[in-house]
């Protein structure tokens, strides 16, 4: 909640956002569809990444990171 009060005080029309995010079995849980709808004037990069937080600290979840941001 404390990401949503953030963006609610900026502005963010005309920003690159690039949402990503880690969980523990949640996915995205719609946190980037509501990112669209918190920032209607920004540039949303891509349709997010995410994953597990276990995940992310393998040399498998550094790769498909890297393999993600290049894509960008």
């Amino acid at each position: 909640m404390v990401v949503y009060s953030f963006i609610e005080k900026h502005d963010f029309s005309g920003k690159t956002v690039v949402p990503f995010n880690t969980h523990e079995g949640s996915g995205n849980a719609g946190t980037y569809e509501t990112l669209k709808s918190l920032m209607p004037g920004a540039i949303l990069k891509g349709d997010g990444f995410n994953m597990t937080g276990s995940m992310a600290r393998t040399e498998e979840g550094i790769k498909k990171l890297d393999d993600w941001l290049s894509g960008l």
